[in-house]
């Protein structure tokens, strides 16, 4: 539920969490406005204060290899 356009709107959704390099974020935030329905989607950036270095490591492989 939330206000749009100063009515209160009623909608089902979900949060989809996607993974990505700080450097191809914007790429990311244009592709999800691209295909998102909503006027304005929710698109964040929650910053990365720490995490396994495996896992890291393979995060950024995966979006530098793409």
């Amino acid at each position: 539920m939330y206000q749009w356009k100063g009515k209160i709107v009623q909608e089902k959704e979900a949060m989809l969490v996607l993974k990505t390099t700080r450097s191809r974020y914007r790429k990311l935030e244009q592709k999800i406005k691209q295909l998102h329905p909503y006027e304005v989607p929710e698109v964040i950036a929650i910053p990365l204060i720490c995490g396994s270095s495996q896992y890291i490591e393979w995060v950024t492989k995966e979006v530098v290899n793409r």
